[in-house]
């Protein structure tokens, strides 16, 4: 089971696990997972796929913030709407270190 260090508030972790067809990404923070043939693949889909999320959050704040299960991913769609372009998402993901158990 892998273990992820968070080192800085409102960082996302990337949580990478091999399957027999590929590489699966999950976000716990976020909850949400893609899955990619590679690696750097798995991670670009998730970075791509947490960008769409806060994009659909940010149209619908009222909705999402009122949401209990939702309603705490506003300060990390915050910190991803921030972010100039998708090097910036990429770079709130660097804040979690996976380690293998």
């Amino acid at each position: 089971m892998p273990v992820a260090v968070k080192t800085a508030p409102y960082q996302l972790t990337a949580i990478l696990e091999k399957t027999r067809s590929g590489i699966v990404a999950f976000c716990p923070e976020l909850d949400i997972a893609t899955e990619g043939r590679s690696e750097l693949a798995a991670l670009s889909g998730l970075v791509e796929l947490a960008k769409e999320y806060a994009k659909e959050y940010s149209e619908s704040w009222d909705l999402y913030a009122k949401s209990p299960n939702r309603a705490v991913h506003r300060p990390y769609i915050e910190s991803i709407l921030a972010q100039k372009n998708t090097a910036g998402i990429k770079n709130l993901f660097s804040g979690g270190t996976t380690l293998s158990a």
